[in-house]
């Protein structure tokens, strides 16, 4: 049942979107209507003429009734004038005939009615006497009405007039003595009438009927087919078969349509072809791209991504990205997503460009990109998308960063050979001072030897001597270092122990040290492996840091302090997998500011005042330890103090002794 009212339902939708049942719906409207309209004039002019007939009958026959019953009337035969009105009144359509009289029924054909009183309210008075002030309207007075038993009926009022045969025995003074009054059937006309009017419908229904049916057989073959081949193309175009054609062989407009849609369908199929190409030539263009695409509509939602900010982000699938905000991808402090007013601002200028900024990855860490952006609008120039290329900087910043060491080291290259040529420059201007110092001092030696043996030992003199020629060795070793440092070719370099350089740095300082109350902590195995080094060398070295250090300490501390104090520190270590000696020189001074660090080891450079240093000392103590293969560094902090580290190959693997202070 459910099913079947289903079908029911459906079948009435169709219909009424059936062009077929509009058109003949519409056809049927028209036709009925004027159909109708006809039908009904000429009806109402059949009727109109049928009942003139009546009339005319009605008259005819009361006017014989008349003429018939004069003579009785004149002659008052009451009986045979009743016989009369009875056999007029047994007529098929005569339902009724009276004769009245002053509002009384003088002669009837129905016999009971003879003698009673007529009021002005009944059907046979009441058209006459309308009004109570007029006088009966008795000129061809017709009524129509209906009986009890609904039977249409015809009454005629024929007046009779009083005439002079009649003065005998009435009164002159009445122009009409009654009327006589005929009631006739008309309901075979009424029933004429409708039959026409059955007629008339059936004759509408059928005509409906054909038309109808003629036109349901024109559209479908004439329509309604070639409707359905076109609905079927447009079905067919849909789901992408532009090669449907429509075959029709007419020449009407069916056929043109037809013509037009196959026409319509071949462009189509061109310009397809035409975006496939244009599609495919785009897609190829943005899967190409290094840069990553991103386009985003004004909301804020991921519309669309290319392959390249998938491989940037490392996402595996689109969709992952397509409808999220763009929050999920970029830094939320770039200017144009941090508010709507820069948003607007964007869309209003219509780009950014080289934007340097960070991009989310999938796993949340940033990637540093360079951003541009555009707007890309309709055809009113409202904002439809924002396109969002963004390129990948970390190769760049890589190769920057690379640049700025190479340019660094480079810049360090620079200080080497900068400072090279300046040592190389002193160790000739060493050279020639060596030289030219050299002689007088071993002729100021040799005179205090020759004093010597003229002055009585154990005198004053004799100790002033023996100074002169001591201070004066002290010289000539310089200058010998200095010789060694100009002229590295005739360096001697020989197995010492670090412990004995370290003894004899201490022994030659220890009297300037003590004058100034600087006492030196030192600590260190005598079981250390042997270095290959030039003693003399190293003992410069470590004498010019212990000088440094003991400026700093009485910078610091001028007069006597607890902490007036020099460690010097010895061990074994191991470098890069190599066996090392490391000294250690740390003291509490004054420190060197942490902008100074890198230069102090540059030749001529120094923070003491012009007649207290030049500069030299670092510069060259840098020289030896470098060409011992070792390594110089130091690290010191503003007012706490400094350490310098060296670091020396050792000859030998590593012996760990006890420690002698």
């Amino acid at each position: 049942m459910a099913k079947r009212t289903s079908f029911i339902i459906g079948s009435l939708k169709w219909v009424r979107k059936s062009l077929a049942f509009k058109l003949i719906l519409w056809t049927g409207v028209i036709l009925v209507v004027s159909l109708e309209v006809f039908f009904y004039l000429e009806n109402a002019a059949d009727r109109r003429m049928m009942i003139n007939q009546i009339r005319e009958e009605a008259y005819r026959l009361s006017d014989i009734i008349k003429r018939g019953t004069y003579h009785d009337m004149l002659e008052a035969r009451s009986e045979e004038l009743q016989k009369t009105l009875e056999i007029i009144g047994a007529q098929e359509d005569v339902r009724k005939v009276r004769i009245i009289e002053l509002g009384r029924i003088k002669q009837s054909s129905i016999k009971e009615e003879v003698g009673e009183k007529t009021a002005k309210e009944e059907e046979s008075c009441i058209d006459c006497h309308s009004a109570e002030e007029k006088k009966p309207l008795t000129v061809n007075c017709y009524r129509f009405f209906t009986s009890r038993e609904g039977e249409h009926l015809l009454g005629f009022v024929n007046p009779i007039y009083n005439e002079e045969k009649c003065h005998a025995c009435h009164s002159p003074d009445n122009e009409m003595l009654g009327v006589l009054d005929i009631v006739l059937s008309v309901q075979k006309v009424y029933d004429a009438i409708a039959a026409n009017k059955r007629r008339s419908i059936l004759f509408m229904l059928c005509l409906f009927l054909i038309i109808a049916i003629s036109i349901t057989l024109f559209i479908l073959r004439f329509v309604n087919r070639p409707i359905q081949e076109l609905t079927c193309g447009t079905r067919m175009i849909t789901q992408g078969d532009l090669t449907y054609h429509i075959h029709s062989d007419s020449e009407d407009e069916i056929g043109e349509l037809a013509r037009s849609f196959n026409r319509m369908t071949d462009d189509l199929k061109d310009y397809q072809g035409q975006l496939i190409r244009a599609k495919e030539y785009i897609d190829n263009i943005i899967k190409s791209m290094n840069d990553s695409l991103v386009v985003a509509i004004p909301d804020g939602r991921i519309t669309m991504v290319n392959q390249a900010t998938m491989r940037l982000l490392r996402y595996d699938k689109e969709e992952d990205l397509l409808g999220q905000p763009w929050e999920r991808v970029f830094s939320k402090d770039i200017p144009f997503f941090s508010g709507s007013s820069d948003l607007h601002h964007v869309t209003d200028n219509g780009s950014i460009k080289n934007l340097d900024t960070v991009c989310r990855a999938k796993e949340g860490d940033e990637i540093p990109v360079n951003l541009s952006l555009s707007v890309m609008r309709d055809a009113n120039g409202n904002p439809q998308a924002i396109v969002l290329v963004a390129r990948d900087m970390r190769e760049i910043q890589t190769l920057i960063a690379d640049l700025k060491r190479a340019y660094k080291d480079l810049q360090a290259t620079q200080t080497k050979l900068i400072q090279s040529s300046r040592l190389a420059a002193m160790g000739e201007l060493a050279a020639g001072i060596a030289h030219e110092v050299n002689n007088p001092v071993k002729s100021i030696i040799n005179y205090a030897d020759l004093l010597q043996e003229e002055i009585p030992p154990g005198t004053k003199p004799a100790e002033y001597v023996r100074g002169i020629s001591k201070e004066g060795q002290w010289i000539v070793s310089i200058v010998k270092g200095l010789l060694s440092f100009a002229q590295a070719d005739d360096k001697e370099f020989a197995s010492c122990k670090i412990a004995d350089i370290i003894t004899t740095s201490i022994t030659f300082i220890n009297n300037y040290l003590a004058k100034d109350r600087i006492r030196i902590l030192s600590s260190y195995n005598f079981d250390l492996p042997c270095i290959r080094a030039n003693a003399t060398q190293l003992e410069q070295v470590f004498i010019n840091l212990l000088i440094n250090a003991r400026d700093a300490l009485n910078e610091k501390y001028p007069h006597a302090h607890e902490d007036k104090v020099i460690r010097i520190e010895a061990k074994g270590i191991e470098r890069d997998g190599a066996p090392y000696i490391r000294i250690m020189f740390k003291d509490s001074g004054t420190g060197i500011d942490e902008e100074n660090l890198d230069k102090i080891f540059e030749p001529f450079f120094t923070t003491k005042q012009a007649d207290k240093g030049t500069g030299l000392g670092l510069s060259i103590a840098y020289g030896i330890i470098e060409d011992h293969k070792g390594f110089i560094s130091v690290t010191s902090t503003k007012g706490k103090g400094t350490t310098f580290t060296i670091d020396l190959p050792a000859e030998g693997s590593l012996v760990h002794a006890s420690a002698h202070s």
